[in-house]
């Protein structure tokens, strides 16, 4: 039997389908060759907002399998036949997620250079703090819930871990390059286009930061771990990154940074499949320039809000 052919679909993707759009995009999903697949960033963006079991149905009815990385130091990833209806009570209450993503949004302004944000010391500690009573209630709840959700539990500690770490390695590495000298003037290199984006990005540096930028990037294939840090070191150095993160601290600027932290885990998650569908702009330009970098076999197909779906090129530019 031949290998499938194994297409990622972003939460924006997934809303359209379940909404009953893009009815030849879903055609092609149930076809024997092709196989869904999604990871729990979608179910984090979901929880508790309006349609999420809409979602979650829609997965289940197109045989939706779910990508994971286990091994947190490789960040190599694994494709499993998970119904997303039986993993959606691994979901915490909706008032806990939000605390544990408004603690994650603040480690995201910093790692983008927002002078007015906190100190890297300060966000520490709140994670600290924050993320520790959280996972205590979290447990203090365990004898009442169903013990499926014990492993929901370790996965939500592992996520955390994960979006710390990548955040970390990636802020870390912005530093050393002293990134925040020239992130606030990002629109120079917004507007960049194919061929060879990261290589046009590191031209825009002053000369002695040109070759330290590209080694960031390294040349060997990147797992999923490096895909997620150099999705976000674009993100940083101004490669379609949302204004509102670049801002002071506010309810805009932190729903932004949540939006581009796990924008660039649909990212990774994505190239490591044959197909990348997505919705979102910057996305597809993200996944793009890192595919074409790495020479990637995945397909970036970006999906318009006209409903025109289409693979992205030098040519077919979103």
């Amino acid at each position: 039997m031949p290998e499938p052919v194994y297409f990622y679909l972003d939460t924006d993707v997934v809303s359209r389908l379940a909404d009953g759009l893009l009815p030849n995009l879903k055609s092609m999903l149930t076809s024997e060759k092709c196989l869904p697949v999604y990871s729990s960033i979608l179910l984090s963006e979901s929880f508790g907002k309006p349609k999420f079991d809409a979602k979650i149905g829609f997965l289940d009815e197109i045989n939706a399998h779910r990508i994971v990385v286990e091994d947190h130091e490789s960040s190599d990833a694994k494709i499993y036949d998970e119904r997303a209806s039986e993993i959606r009570n691994w979901a915490p209450e909706g008032n806990i997620a939000d605390g544990i993503e408004r603690v994650l949004d603040r480690f995201s302004l910093f790692a983008h250079g927002s002078k007015s944000g906190p100190s890297l010391r300060q966000v520490s500690q709140e994670f600290e703090s924050e993320i520790l009573e959280i996972l205590e209630h979290l447990f203090s709840l365990s004898d009442d819930l169903p013990t499926e959700t014990e492993r929901g539990l370790k996965n939500l500690t592992q996520y955390l871990v994960r979006s710390v770490k990548f955040d970390g390695e990636a802020t870390s590495k912005s530093n050393h390059l002293e990134m925040e000298r020239y992130v606030q003037n990002y629109t120079s290199v917004g507007s960049i286009t194919p061929p060879n984006i990261v290589q046009k990005i590191s031209q825009r540096l002053p000369s002695s930061q040109q070759g330290e930028f590209l080694k960031l990037f390294g040349a060997k294939t990147p797992n999923v771990g490096k895909l997620v840090e150099t999705a976000a070191l674009l993100g940083m150095v101004g490669f379609n990154r949302d204004k509102n993160i670049g801002k002071k601290e506010s309810s805009k600027s932190m729903r932004a940074a949540r939006s581009d932290r796990h924008d660039v885990q649909h990212i990774a998650y994505g190239l490591v499949c044959h197909a990348f569908f997505t919705g979102d702009r910057r996305s597809a330009r993200k996944a793009f320039a890192l595919a074409e970098y790495f020479g990637l076999g995945c397909v970036i197909v970006f999906v318009d809000s006209g409903g025109r779906v289409y693979g992205v090129s030098e040519k077919n530019w979103p």
